[in-house]
């Protein structure tokens, strides 16, 4: 018989004061995290509620954690209003699924991934199958951003590297034979990341400190090891406009190596007018992101290759490119074993060699099917505008690859 979802209104304040009891327990006590956050069918989570609660003398009648576990498939919670309920980071298995507005201010919502290992081609991916599980419908943790910085470890975990591109061109296949290493922790886009760097971006007046520190912590709580405790390499791959923000970056992780994967323009541009990213809609980012004048009169196709040519430009603006390595859409997939993987500090032994392998003939962004290149298609169904606005980029595209080739020969040299 299905359980009642209704909890008399006469027992509601006691049963509020026991469902907290409860939810204290479970935060005191990663073990029972862990356990709990697996469970994915909603009735079985009830009823391990009720008996793991029974073990601590906390009567837990099912229908009250029926009543707080109701899916949410659209993530609605997100935009509620309820005070940030954590004053530290979570325990093992937690990682930021959001920045949320808060009555005036910032705080970061959290959740167990548990089980969920990093393997999807982007982090948003896994970031929903978290979301839904009932254990994180039962907690909802959320920390302001404050404590995000002064409760972060004193050894806060650093990324061995860091991926910034283009758009459309090979970035999140590079993450995926990353992410074929076993115990590696591939962030691939992470939401929370775009979040604290557009916020950082939008308030000018913020400190350089407290800015390279909001940055740090994010990075590491997304980053820090799983409840297993197993540690493998650490990427992230941005966002493609984060390349705006490399100084933010760079400044964050001076020790990190970085690379920047571009792609001949007419392919990309080819792929943004089938469909388009929201880069390359006008309105969809803060317009300070990229600075492009009169935006609204441009062409959907030229408004899209402005914003590659400012992305390009902002790494073609760098004062060095100490730690940093530019790699072509062409060279790829042999360029993350040859040349990536020895830029990142990554040793692959033989079985993540294997694995890396297998990851690089699978399409990136749909890994039960094989790859298909498409450059000859793409070139061949480019229209007259798309190439006319490919124009607009040929001067950066040029400069980057005199660049990578000058470092190619460099390196020969050497």
């Amino acid at each position: 018989m299905p359980l009642s979802r209704t909890i008399d209104s006469a027992n509601q304040d006691d049963f509020s004061a026991r469902l907290q009891q409860w939810r204290q327990a479970i935060l005191a006590d990663p073990a029972l995290q862990h356990r709990l956050a697996m469970i994915e069918d909603p009735d079985q989570f009830i009823a391990a509620n009720h008996a793991e609660a029974l073990h601590l003398d906390i009567a837990l009648p099912a229908t009250m954690v029926a009543n707080t576990v109701q899916p949410d498939p659209l993530g609605l919670d997100r935009f509620d209003q309820h005070l940030p309920n954590a004053s530290a980071w979570p325990g093992p298995g937690w990682r930021p699924i959001g920045l949320v507005p808060v009555q005036g201010d910032w705080a970061v919502d959290w959740a167990h991934f548990a089980g969920l290992a990093l393997t999807q081609p982007f982090y948003e991916d896994t970031l929903r199958k978290a979301r839904q599980r009932p254990f994180n419908r039962l907690m909802r943790v959320r920390t302001s951003l404050t404590t995000l910085i002064e409760t972060a470890p004193a050894q806060m975990t650093a990324p061995d590297g860091l991926i910034f591109h283009l758009s459309r061109c090979g970035s999140t296949l590079v993450a995926q034979m990353l992410a074929a290493i076993p115990g590696a922790t591939i962030l691939s886009e992470p939401p929370p990341l775009d979040g604290v760097i557009q916020l950082i971006q939008a308030n000018l007046d913020l400190p350089m400190n407290s800015a390279v520190a909001l940055v740090r912590a994010m990075a590491s709580a997304l980053g820090r090891p799983d409840h297993d405790g197993a540690t493998g390499p650490f990427v992230i791959k941005l966002d493609s406009w984060h390349s705006r923000a490399l100084p933010l970056l760079r400044l964050a992780f001076p020790d990190t190596p970085w690379i920047f994967l571009y792609r001949e323009p007419i392919d990309i541009l080819v792929s943004h007018h089938r469909i388009r990213g929201m880069q390359a809609v006008p309105g969809m980012l803060p317009d300070t992101i990229f600075d492009i004048p009169d935006s609204a009169s441009l062409s959907p196709d030229d408004y899209a290759a402005r914003v590659l040519a400012a992305i390009c430009q902002a790494v073609l603006d760098q004062p060095t490119m100490a730690l940093g390595m530019l790699v072509n859409y062409s060279e790829l997939p042999d360029a993350v074993v040859r040349r990536i993987l020895p830029h990142f500090g990554i040793l692959p032994d033989p079985a993540s060699q294997a694995a890396i392998t297998a990851a690089s003939t699978r399409n990136a962004k749909a890994p039960h099917e094989r790859f298909t290149p498409d450059t000859a298609e793409k070139r061949h169904s480019a229209s007259p505008s798309i190439i006319a606005a490919a124009r607009l980029v040929a001067d950066a595209y040029r400069a980057l690859e005199e660049q990578r080739h000058a470092a190619l020969r460099d390196g020969d040299a050497r």
